[in-house]
């Protein structure tokens, strides 16, 4: 059976701390639930994911 390490995120109205984004790092997938307030915050998950 495969482990897979998924993150969830919501609320980051903006922010994304530097020990968040290490913890993102190590993950296969991220969701994020809602509440964002800048594209900065999209645009850095997309960076973090490969995308």
């Amino acid at each position: 059976m495969a482990i897979h390490k998924v993150a969830v995120i919501s609320d980051t109205h903006g922010i994304l701390r530097q020990e968040v984004i290490e913890v993102l790092k190590t993950t296969e997938r991220i969701l994020h639930g809602g509440d964002i307030t800048s594209k900065k915050v999209p645009d850095k998950l997309s960076e973090i994911a490969g995308l």
